[in-house]
C-alpha cells in the first residue's frame, strides 16, 4: 500500500484537530465520570488531560520547527488550556459536581 505524504500545513492541521479533540475529550470525560459518580473521576479527568498536554506538546513542536512565524504569544495564549478553562466549559451542575470532589477542586484552583 503506497504512503500518502502530507504537506506541512496538513501536518500542522492534523496535530492541531488531534489537540483539539483531546481537550474536547477532557470536557467530556469530566461529565461523564462526574454525572455517573465515579471514584475514579480525578484520575479519569487527571489521564484525559495529560493525553491533551501531550497533544499540545507534540502540535507546538511542530508548528515551532516548521511555522516559526505562527508561534506568537498570542497563539501561545490563545491555544494553550488549562484544567479551569475545561471547567468552565461545563454546566453549572457539573461545576457543582467538580467542586465536590476535593482534588479537582483543588487542581483547578491553582490555575485562578
Amino acid at each position: 500500500m503506497k504512503q500518502v505524504r502530507l504537506t506541512k500545513q496538513q501536518k500542522a492541521d492534523q496535530l492541531t484537530d488531534a489537540r483539539v479533540e483531546a481537550f474536547k475529550y477532557v470536557k467530556d470525560i469530566a461529565v461523564f465520570a462526574l454525572t455517573n459518580g465515579s471514584t475514579r473521576a480525578f484520575q479519569l479527568i487527571w489521564y484525559a488531560f495529560q493525553d491533551y498536554e501531550k497533544r499540545l506538546m507534540e502540535a507546538d513542536h511542530y508548528i515551532k520547527k516548521h511555522f516559526r512565524e505562527h508561534y506568537t504569544l498570542f497563539y501561545v495564549l490563545f491555544t494553550h488550556k488549562t484544567i479551569t478553562d475545561a471547567y468552565w466549559d461545563l454546566t453549572p451542575q457539573v461545576k457543582d459536581l467538580w467542586d465536590a470532589v476535593p482534588e479537582l477542586k483543588g487542581w483547578r484552583e491553582k490555575y485562578r
